[in-house]
């Protein structure tokens, strides 16, 4: 189940906001507990008793490091069990191919679950993984104390909204909201509003803008990958980098804003994913700008214990791209996301010395120019296939006069969908002056007017193209 379903927008959601509402506020937490449980059992069947279990052990473990007078050895269990459980689904099978390929006298079986024809990747692990190392990691460091019953914990980890692809929160900022009275109290019918405006707005990037350009990008990489087709044209290439550029923010960005939203409504304030980033003047000042929890975890979890920027120069190069290289790894277990993330790292080496320097002395415009190009030509290595096809296409981007000319067709943008993006494009700048990571609700009546008309509009039409089986992919889904 997906937030851009009829089955979620018409059936769980409407329901399980009534029960909430309807029911006594003391089992409000049991109700939302229940709900998320189910959400995610839909999607992954069996696997949810991996994040039963995960949720139950660490819960264990934190109460352990913040009473035992051993807790380095509590917590190096707790760090053993999440990221052994991490490495075995997503990363095992990768190295035996790996090692299958550069050893052929001695071939290693890839691994495989009774039951099962190939390991499957359980929704969500990589997000879920990382938020119950934080949590143990911060009890360990003293910044907070551990839940006070499982079902605070398990609110924390299971709750729907965040639960598949983030964004990635700590326990300590929302444990004061773990408590239903005090969500009871705080919460109004101004913000629940507010967080129903929000999540429209999440899934109009989804359905206006995501969903139809990732059909033009997946035409345009697929033009290597499916037989009988030709390499790109230069056009083409650029039309699909650029696609998959915009497709690939509106497709997260919305999806954080729909989770944000929905969190609002239970009463719940999750942190703000996204904050413009293609405006941003340099790489730097993207990675504070794109998937912003992803960056502070890396941050605060890995960059800082590892000395971060306070060595030598070569320290902080080794730091950031240890960093960035398990960035990649994060995002799946191939050789095109381990190049990505060395790529960003290698970018933001370069401009912690001189390029940092020029790009500070550049006109605005210039460097956004010029951060936007590094970062398009990012997206290609992060939606190729192989690493072959990675230079084919960048072959192709890169050279005007080569390869095959051919008719870019179209045939999905048509004229009624391209009404659709611009008629939402126009209502998106004109009303989205907030900041999802925080809340104000005191609208002048016209704004409130003008946004209700967009939450129904957005409403009317996401059904509408919903009902004819549109193409409906989440890409973070995968990671």
């Amino acid at each position: 189940m997906v937030f851009s379903s009829l089955v979620f927008l018409l059936l769980f959601l409407p329901v399980t906001v009534a029960l909430y509402y309807l029911s006594q506020t003391r089992y409000r937490n049991v109700l939302l507990c229940t709900a998320s449980v189910f959400f995610y059992l839909t999607g992954s069947g069996i696997q949810i008793l991996l994040l039963l279990l995960t949720a139950a052990v660490d819960y264990v473990i934190g109460w352990r490091v913040y009473q035992s007078r051993y807790k380095k050895a509590w917590l190096l269990l707790s760090l053993t069990f999440n990221i052994g459980f991490l490495a075995y689904f997503k990363y095992a099978n990768f190295l035996i191919d790996n090692w299958n390929g550069l050893v052929e006298w001695f071939n290693v079986p890839l691994l495989q679950i009774k039951g099962w024809k190939e390991i499957v990747l359980p929704l969500g692990i990589s997000f879920y993984t990382f938020e119950t190392m934080a949590y143990v990691i911060d009890i360990y460091m003293g910044r907070q104390k551990p839940a006070r019953t499982i079902l605070d914990y398990a609110m924390y980890i299971t709750m729907f909204p965040h639960l598949i692809a983030g964004p990635i929160y700590r326990f300590k900022e929302i444990h004061h909201e773990i408590d239903p009275e005090a969500r009871s109290k705080a919460n109004n019918v101004d913000q629940m509003f507010y967080g129903l405006y929000v999540f429209c707005l999440g899934l109009g990037k989804k359905i206006f803008f995501a969903n139809v350009l990732g059909q033009v990008a997946d035409y345009c990489f697929g033009t290597q990958t499916t037989p009988g087709l030709i390499a790109p044209s230069f056009q083409e290439a650029w039309i699909g980098a650029l696609a998959y550029t915009f497709q690939i923010y509106f497709d997260f960005s919305g999806y954080s804003d729909m989770a944000i939203g929905l969190g609002m409504i239970f009463g719940f304030h999750f942190p703000q994913n996204f904050d413009r980033p293609y405006t941003a003047s340099s790489i730097t000042d993207f990675w504070r700008r794109w998937h912003m929890t992803l960056s502070r975890w890396f941050r605060d979890y890995l960059y800082i214990p590892l000395g971060g920027n306070r060595g030598s120069r070569l320290q902080t190069v080794r730091n950031l791209m240890i960093v960035f290289l398990l960035c990649g790894l994060w995002h799946g277990a191939k050789w095109t996301f381990v190049l990505w993330g060395m790529y960003h790292g290698l970018l933001l080496i370069l401009e912690r010395g001189p390029l940092g320097s020029v790009l500070e002395r550049m006109p605005r415009v210039a460097a956004q120019a010029y951060t936007f190009l590094l970062t398009v030509v990012g997206w290609v290595l992060f939606r190729a296939e192989t690493l072959g096809q990675i230079g084919t296409y960048l072959k192709a981007m890169f050279s005007p006069l080569a390869g095959t000319v051919t008719t870019f067709q179209f045939y999905h943008l048509t004229r009624r969908d391209t009404e659709f993006m611009i008629a939402f494009c126009f209502a998106f700048l004109a009303l989205i002056r907030f900041d999802v990571g925080g809340i104000s609700v005191r609208w002048p009546r016209f704004a409130a007017v003008l946004q209700a008309g967009l939450v129904c509009c957005v409403a009317a039409f996401t059904m509408g193209s919903l009902a004819t089986g549109t193409f409906n992919p989440f890409i973070y889904f995968r990671f």
